[in-house]
């Protein structure tokens, strides 16, 4: 048998890893389902959520409830946590890393706090954006801004993956 236990070697969990298990069913009284220190399923309605726990690949991906986040210090963010959580607003990251597709297609993002050590490929696509600061941003990821509203960048960079800036009209020479 799987055990919590025989689970705390894990360091990142995929995309619907536990579907059709028990775990995916076995909620807290919050709504958030669990594998060791992951959270991988959240079946609340809340609006505003803090966030301390890993979060594996697609947890919160779709919940429309959602429309700010506290994420707490040193947490993994697993890729897609968030994506399409159309109604979320407002993000404080309070996170060294914005994996791959984070915040992707959550179209009415327009609020990020905190600076990334790094921003993962689509994280904020197709997002409203407006503004970011990545003053302790080392590497964005292709097409992370692609479709967003950001008029104002502050940036000190060491890596640009292909299209990381890619629409972003403001820059100019």
């Amino acid at each position: 048998t799987i055990s919590q236990k025989s689970l705390t070697k894990i360091k990142s969990i995929g995309y619907n890893a536990f579907y059709g298990t028990a775990l995916i069913n076995n909620k807290d009284s919050n709504g958030f389902a669990y594998a060791n220190d992951y959270i991988i399923k959240y079946y609340g309605q809340a609006t505003n959520l803090f966030i301390d726990k890993n979060l594996a690949d697609y947890a919160l991906e779709g919940k429309n409830s959602i429309q700010e986040i506290t994420l707490g210090d040193d947490i993994v963010v697993g890729k897609g946590a968030f994506s399409r959580c159309i109604n979320l607003q407002s993000v404080n990251l309070n996170s060294n890393k914005v994996a791959d597709f984070c915040f992707y297609n959550s179209h009415n993002l327009t609020t990020v706090v905190g600076s990334p050590i790094s921003v993962g490929a689509f994280a904020f696509a197709n997002t409203k954006l407006n503004s970011i600061d990545l003053s302790s941003t080392t590497n964005i990821g292709s097409f992370a801004f692609y479709n967003t509203n950001i008029t104002t960048m502050d940036i000190c960079l060491a890596s640009l993956q292909d299209y990381a800036l890619f629409g972003l009209n403001f820059l100019q020479t």
